[in-house]
């Protein structure tokens, strides 16, 4: 399978504890697929994909993205697949932030090749460049802590480096 969530150790250090007051968000509040994706402008390549339900579009904004789409649409277990499913604001360390995951996945049975790479039936997605792991460790502990305040569905990174593009094709093949 190709998403393998588990990025290089000294790419994101590990969560700071809920105690520690740097990393503790205070949540403001949910909001429920506000944030749409904005039309593409400069390098950003953004589009459309085919969704689980027949006529289904799902917004994609990197090709990343796409293809994370793509592959957990080949899983017959997929139940649904939702694009900017939430946007949490919170409070840390006196600003105002918000988060907004790239997808949430919903899975019938939970395949095995997922459930070991730390997957649960329902999942949010954040897709992210592995060149861009390091620069972003901060935002990700945030972000991981903030959804940890409201909801109890672990949210993962998938990151360029582990689509193997050998595999990507062999399987648009069949």
């Amino acid at each position: 399978m190709f998403i393998d969530t588990t990025p290089p150790a000294e790419a994101v250090p590990s969560i700071v504890p809920a105690q520690s007051h740097r990393l503790a968000p205070v949540v403001l509040g949910i909001d429920w697929r506000k944030r749409n994706i904005p039309l593409s402008r400069g390098r950003h390549i953004r589009g459309f994909a085919p969704g689980i339900v027949p006529g289904q579009q799902i917004a994609f904004e990197s090709l990343l993205e796409r293809d994370v789409i793509a592959e957990l649409r080949r899983l017959r277990a997929t139940r649904m697949l939702i694009e900017q499913p939430i946007t949490i604001r919170y409070r840390l360390e006196g600003v105002v932030r918000k988060y907004t995951p790239d997808l949430f996945v919903q899975f019938d049975r939970l395949p095995d090749v997922l459930a070991c790479k730390g997957f649960e039936r329902a999942t949010l997605l954040e897709c992210k460049p592995a060149d861009e792991l390091s620069k972003q460790s901060e935002l990700l502990q945030r972000a991981r802590a903030a959804v940890a305040e409201v909801m109890s569905i672990p949210l993962l990174v998938v990151t360029s480096g582990t689509l193997s593009v050998a595999r990507w094709e062999s399987a648009n093949d069949n």
